[in-house]
């Protein structure tokens, strides 16, 4: 089975409550990673504290991934070849590296960058 590297919008939709991703990640949740980028990007929101502990509370059911020396190589290397933000590349880079799609509603984030992607909105 498939193994997906959740992008951060898709994360905000769910905790937005749009059912699409809500379903998404319900559908496939036990083959589900995030990258710390996500972490951290979901995590930066001004949450209220229950908010926030409910929050980090549901990014534990993820597996995380960190940022090794093998990502960022591979970092590098696809921000030499094209202009991509920082966060993305390294979301993308981990997906290269540890064979994951990014699953993601910003496909054109990851287009032409050799990363296999999905987009819930366009699958259910």
């Amino acid at each position: 089975m498939d193994k997906f590297l959740v992008d951060t919008n898709i994360i905000i939709y769910h905790l937005n409550g749009t059912p699409v991703a809500t379903d998404w990640l319900l559908c496939r949740q036990e083959d589900l990673a995030i990258s710390v980028i996500t972490k951290i990007e979901v995590l930066s929101y001004p949450f209220e504290p229950e908010e926030e502990a409910l929050v980090l509370e549901f990014l534990k059911q993820f597996d995380l991934h960190y940022v090794t020396d093998e990502i960022i190589e591979a970092t590098i290397q696809l921000r030499r070849k094209r202009k991509i933000k920082t966060p993305d590349a390294v979301i993308a880079a981990t997906a290269l590296v540890q064979g994951l799609y990014v699953c993601t509603r910003n496909i054109s984030d990851f287009k032409n960058i050799g990363v296999n992607y999905i987009n819930p909105f366009e699958e259910f």
